[in-house]
């Protein structure tokens, strides 16, 4: 099964390259010291995130377009030899790279998983 990204109403098929790829998870984390003490306090807070960033390459102008198209729609994304199977997704970012002269198109794109 290739790599793609499926929304509700569209399914885009693309080539993911470990060139800048990153799978960073954070939440929000405060700490809190109390003068002369030892004592701290910690506080998680908001949503704990991932966000996997990496590179796809397009078959086309038009694949790009949809992809664009498709951000900040929520969806499942599979990425080969990476997932198991489909996980839930958010297209957050997409930046292109120039277009190839055999037409394909290279993206960085960014999802925040949950």
């Amino acid at each position: 099964m290739a790599s793609h990204f499926t929304t509700v109403d569209r399914t885009l098929t693309f080539v993911a390259s470990t060139d800048g790829w990153s799978e960073a998870r954070q939440s929000d984390v405060n700490v809190m010291g109390y003068p002369g003490s030892d004592n701290i306090a910690v506080s998680i807070s908001g949503a704990r995130e991932t966000r996997r960033t990496f590179k796809a390459v397009l078959a086309s102008l038009a694949d790009y377009r949809l992809l664009a198209d498709m951000s900040a729609k929520a969806g499942w994304l599979y990425v080969e030899n990476w997932d198991a199977a489909e996980v839930r997704a958010v297209l957050t970012r997409v930046a292109p790279d120039p277009i190839w002269l055999s037409g394909e198109v290279t993206c960085t794109a960014q999802f925040i998983l949950y």
